[in-house]
């Protein structure tokens, strides 16, 4: 666990850390109550996550490099917008979405995640409507 895993870990009411790695990229998750999930993630340069539905509801903040984001909207439309370091995008419970990186010479995006509205238990239904896309992992030389 890095610094900054270490300090959000010791956040008040945080439940519990969990550390993942995707073919599109990582992250680490931590609950900070029973309704707030905050994830650090990063996308691998050439990396997309899987275009996929669940109910609780996320905000995304580019904190470094770019994405694109597809968010489904009403009636099947699917805006796909292009997120900047410190750009925010909110994905409402049920949309279909999906975030690809950018700029894949300069390094992974990072995206600081938060999902809200998450079962305590950490386990939701989550629909996969189209698979992940691979992205290269840096520290994988």
């Amino acid at each position: 666990m890095d610094e900054a895993e270490t300090r959000l870990s010791k956040l008040a009411g945080t439940h519990y850390p969990r550390n993942e790695t995707h073919a599109w990229g990582d992250f680490f998750e931590m609950r900070v109550d029973s309704e707030l999930v905050v994830r650090p993630m990063r996308v691998y340069p050439g990396g997309a996550s899987s275009l996929h539905q669940h109910y609780p509801e996320e905000l995304m903040l580019v904190t470094e490099g770019s994405v694109v984001c597809d968010v489904g909207r009403p009636g099947g439309k699917i805006d796909v917008v292009r997120l900047d370091e410190g750009d925010v995008i909110h994905v409402p419970s049920g949309a279909v979405h999906r975030v690809r990186a950018v700029d894949s010479a300069s390094g992974p995006a990072h995206i600081l995640e938060l999902k809200v509205g998450e079962p305590m238990d950490g386990r939701y239904e989550i629909v996969r409507i189209e698979p992940a896309v691979e992205g290269r992992d840096p520290s994988a030389r």
